[in-house]
């Protein structure tokens, strides 16, 4: 799944920006600051507390990776 980033900035610093909608209807948020001290995007999903696993789930089958490429998950999604 191709994911396009648009540059825009906030508060904090320039930033780099996509939205992502899988196939289950899931929408996901990613965000990578231009001086970031470490190397990765920052994911954001729009569920509840509850629905945080199935979510986890649904992104790692939409982008095709694995858990263990993902340098921290929310306790609340384990």
């Amino acid at each position: 799944m191709p994911v396009d980033f648009e540059e825009t900035y906030d508060n904090l610093d320039y930033v780099r920006v996509a939205a992502i909608e899988v196939a289950d209807g899931r929408q996901f948020v990613f965000r990578r600051y231009r001086g970031a001290p470490l190397p990765g995007v920052d994911v954001y999903v729009v569920a509840g507390d509850s629905q945080m696993p199935q979510a986890l789930s649904s992104l790692l089958s939409a982008l095709e990776i694995e858990q263990d490429t993902l340098r921290w998950v929310s306790p609340l999604a384990e």
